[in-house]
C-alpha cells in the first residue's frame, strides 16, 4: 500500500510520510510528492526506509488543513530483462501543525 499518513508543518518545513510496499527484487529508484491546498504546491523528494516513506520540504504558504497529497515512484524491477515501473497515487490530507 502506498498513500499519505501524515503531513505536518513546522518551523517553515513540510514533513510527510506514509507506508509504502514493494514486491521483492524491485528497488525504488526515485519518489517524490506533491502537496496542493487553495492554489499553492509544494514538492518534495522522499526515501523509502523498511515498510515507509517519508520526506521533507520548504512549506511555502501552506496552512494546517485539508490539501491533497499526491506520489510518484519509479521503481526497478529485477528480472529478465529488468523494468521500470511507475506509480502513483493521490489521497485527501491533514496538514497539521
Amino acid at each position: 500500500m502506498k498513500k499519505f499518513e501524515q503531513t505536518t508543518l513546522s518551523d517553515g518545513t513540510l514533513t510527510a510520510r506514509g507506508p509504502f510496499q514493494v514486491d521483492p527484487g524491485t528497488e525504488v529508484k526515485h519518489l517524490h510528492f506533491l502537496v496542493a491546498q487553495a492554489g499553492e504546491l509544494v514538492e518534495g523528494e522522499a526515501f523509502v526506509s523498511g515498510d515507509e516513506w517519508s520526506g521533507r520540504a520548504p512549506a511555502g504558504d501552506l496552512q494546517p488543513g485539508p490539501a491533497h497529497g499526491q506520489g510518484l515512484a519509479i521503481m526497478l524491477s529485477s528480472g529478465s530483462p529488468p523494468a521500470l515501473e511507475t506509480f502513483t497515487w493521490l489521497d485527501p490530507i491533514d496538514v497539521s501543525g
